[in-house]
């Protein structure tokens, strides 16, 4: 026994062995992490978002006239860029992202090869160095049963542990070279991905600059000036007609919305911009009729329902953009205005709190903000009295 166990492998090579088949058994690639799972769920929210606004921009053409009409028109590509732009943006974080994992999982995999390779190496000049006949005696031993019985289990062991490194590190050098050949596409792509979103940041600059000379154009000049006026109090007087066609129903909540006349929640945060009432511009002199509250959320913000209700409205709506009408019963109804994206749809029974959309500058003249307005019986009410102090 003594003799046998003097011609055991030495520790060193006994434990690059072990590091070796230990090596290989990390190199999984494991499930995909929790930020690329919500970057696909955020690109897929995206991309339905791109095809939705570009439906809409092909109908805009035939309810847009006018200069409100060029307002809208311009909004909705402004949105539409950003979209794409956000898009572009996300998707090139993701190929980033993946290209980093995988030079990470070549890295691994090289490392491992060279583990590997020495274990390899050192077990060939080992069974070189004694030779083939040397190598069998002292792995079967000499002498006792006994001595024999463990070499030959020993030799077994050997075996099966040779055979298992010589599989992985020839499986391993076909994924190394699949890997390498993947991340060299990937990296092409990089690069179309790159320049895609280059040139997206470039379409949402150049369509934001062109709505603000629009902007600029209308504040600047007394005669857009006054079309513009004009043409919101139509759209005002439309507004009216379409909460007369759509409210009134017999589907209001369950809880009558006038008890609760200066208790309602806000609908979205942000100070006051501008005040319920009339007001007069400070350049031209010009009366502007202004029927509810412009509450200065930034875009993106969540705007929600004040009271329990039903949607009788979400669309675009000349003069005020995407737009959210909620049926709160008693012949009360609540307008929220402006919005980049509205998360309802017609028929649609909301509670109190429920977010409606997302605040934005669609129809807009002086960029994002939400505008609330409150018709009781159909006519215009001061929003601040209805709701809650704060």
């Amino acid at each position: 026994m003594a003799e046998l166990s003097s011609d055991r492998p030495r520790p060193r090579l006994a434990w690059a062995l072990a590091a070796a088949l230990l090596a290989a058994t990390a190199l999984g690639r494991g499930a995909p992490s929790r930020p690329a799972e919500e970057r696909v769920d955020r690109l897929a929210v995206l991309q339905d978002e791109i095809v939705r606004l570009r439906a809409e921009m092909g109908t805009l053409g035939v309810r847009e006239k006018g200069l409100l009409g060029e307002v809208a028109h311009l909004g909705a590509v402004l949105n539409l860029r950003a979209r794409e732009a956000q898009w572009a943006s996300l998707k090139l974080d993701g190929v980033r992202a993946g290209l980093a994992e995988r030079r990470a999982r070549i890295a691994a995999l090289d490392a491992a090869q060279s583990s590997r390779r020495r274990a390899l190496a050192a077990r060939v000049r080992e069974i070189y160095e004694r030779g083939a006949d040397v190598e069998a005696r002292r792995l079967l031993g000499g002498g006792s049963v006994e001595a024999y019985l463990e070499g030959l289990h020993y030799a077994s062991f050997l075996s099966q542990r040779d055979a298992k490194l010589l599989e992985g590190w020839r499986e391993d050098g076909r994924r190394l070279r699949e890997e390498s050949g993947a991340m060299a596409e990937e990296e092409r792509g990089l690069e179309r991905v790159r320049t895609a979103a280059t040139s997206a940041a470039a379409e949402f600059e150049k369509s934001r600059a062109d709505r603000a000379r629009l902007l600029e154009g209308i504040q600047a000049d007394r005669a857009k000036h006054q079309e513009a006026i004009e043409e919101l109090e139509r759209a005002a007087r439309e507004l009216g007609k379409l909460v007369e066609a759509v409210g009134g129903e017999a589907h209001g909540p369950v809880l009558d919305v006038r008890k609760f006349f200066g208790l309602l929640d806000w609908p979205a945060d942000g100070p006051i911009s501008a005040a319920y009432g009339d007001s007069v511009h400070p350049r031209f002199h010009t009366v502007v009729r202004h029927p509810g509250l412009d509450i200065d959320s930034p875009e993106g913000a969540s705007f929600r329902a004040v009271f329990d209700g039903r949607v009788v409205f979400a669309s675009w709506l000349h003069g005020y953009g995407l737009t959210a009408i909620v049926d709160h019963g008693n012949d009360f109804v609540s307008v929220y205005a402006h919005a980049s994206i509205l998360l309802v749809a017609p028929g649609d029974d909301v509670t109190r709190g429920q977010v409606l959309g997302r605040v934005g500058d669609t129809g807009s003249l002086r960029g994002a903000y939400l505008y609330f307005e409150t018709r009781n019986k159909g006519k215009p009410v001061d929003p601040l009295a209805w709701l809650r102090r704060r």
